[in-house]
């Protein structure tokens, strides 16, 4: 159970595009992007925390769809002529980059 490094929050940020949607909290990734090393060290001490305790905040569970018109020439009436998005938490993503680096480390 080591706790993350400043390395793997800082590399995973620059991985993260700026252009997606900032999810329902409204905390953007140019936000997060544009933190410095104290506001750095915030999430990173939050990330450790859930890490270590294996309890993740119950509204990272939570998602909004928005459906998107297709367009063209295709029905407005017909839920097929539409595609779901999900908006998902910006810092639940950053989590989540997170762990696939991780728990590759720990498992080899």
């Amino acid at each position: 159970m080591i706790p993350f490094t400043m390395f793997e929050l800082t590399t995973q940020i620059k991985k993260l595009f700026p252009e997606k949607s900032s999810g329902p909290f409204g905390i953007t990734i140019r936000m997060l992007q544009a933190g410095d090393e104290e506001f750095q060290s915030l999430l990173l001490l939050l990330f450790t925390g859930i890490w270590e305790s294996h309890v993740q905040p119950t509204d990272w569970q939570l998602s909004l769809i928005q459906p998107i018109y297709e367009g063209h020439d295709k029905d407005k009436i017909d839920p097929v002529s539409y595609r779901g998005i999900y908006y998902n938490d910006t810092l639940a993503k950053l989590f989540e980059g997170l762990l696939p680096t991780r728990l590759t480390t720990v498992t080899y």
